[in-house]
């Protein structure tokens, strides 16, 4: 983590060694990012970043409202129930 750096959130990944880090990075100038990063379990070691991605206020509100809150809550806990993510017709095209 960096100076500066507030931890969000850690989300479990599909197995005890894998996880989601949330954090939120305020710089000098008040400016904040939202950082992502995939992390690995490795004895010897600890946590490790295996991929980082910082997102842009503008780019998290665009990220939100990509993904809205529609589709994410049901059948979460119940692997057999997949998402469903809802998509307006004007978004799909058929190609000839």
């Amino acid at each position: 983590m960096q100076k500066g750096e507030c931890q969000l959130a850690a989300i479990p990944g599909p197995n005890a060694r894998e996880r989601l880090l949330v954090s939120l990075l305020c710089d000098r100038s008040g400016e904040s990012q939202l950082i992502l990063r995939q992390q690995s379990w490795a004895e010897g070691i600890g946590w490790y970043d295996q991929k980082s991605l910082s997102l842009a206020p503008a780019q998290l509100r665009h990220l939100k409202s990509v993904l809205g809150c529609r589709g994410f809550s049901r059948g979460r806990d119940d692997p057999s129930v997949a998402p469903i993510l809802p998509f307006s017709a004007a978004a799909c095209t058929e190609s000839a």
